[in-house]
């Protein structure tokens, strides 16, 4: 997982952080998520008084089901990074602050789990094949988008029955 030098952003006062986290990389297990190939990370972090401040791109191709028919689909995510590390204050601050806290007296700092979190969010919940996808028959199971089943016109669940049969006037 990408790693920011500390020290070297002093001295520097802006780096740029380019890496390719492997789709079997360990940061993403027990996710659930399936890449078709790296993470793509592009940052750049600068410091900004005593905070830093990491902006950027992450690109990955994420391997996920349809909702409705369950056919394999790809899914392009590609999205901003803006990442705010700040000293001094502890882990329920920080998330009221809606920044990550600094380790003080680290050489490095570890853009994993911050950078995890970020393709998390980002990885739409439910996918679409397409857009008409008609999906699966809810009784037999054949997928619509291949052709009709042979199930005929819906019943009705029986469940239902006594409801229908109420009359309004």
């Amino acid at each position: 997982m990408p790693e920011l030098d500390l020290i070297r952003l002093e001295r520097e006062r802006r780096i740029r952080v380019d890496e390719r986290i492997a789709a079997d990389s360990p940061a993403w297990a027990e996710t659930g998520l399936r890449f078709a190939g790296p993470v793509e990370v592009r940052l750049e972090a600068q410091k900004s008084g005593a905070d830093v401040v990491v902006r950027g791109r992450f690109h990955a191709r994420v391997e996920t089901e349809c909702r409705r028919c369950l056919a394999r689909v790809l899914v392009d995510v590609d999205e901003p990074v803006s990442l705010v590390f700040r000293s001094g204050v502890g882990r329920a601050e920080a998330e009221r602050e809606e920044v990550y806290p600094l380790p003080a007296g680290e050489r490095t700092l570890d853009l994993g789990e911050p950078l995890r979190e970020h393709v998390l969010l980002a990885v739409p919940q439910y996918a679409l094949c397409r857009e008409t996808c008609r999906g699966l028959c809810p009784r037999c199971g054949t997928n619509l988008n291949e052709g009709e089943c042979s199930c005929g016109p819906a019943g009705g669940d029986e469940r239902w029955a006594a409801l229908r049969r109420v009359k309004f006037d």
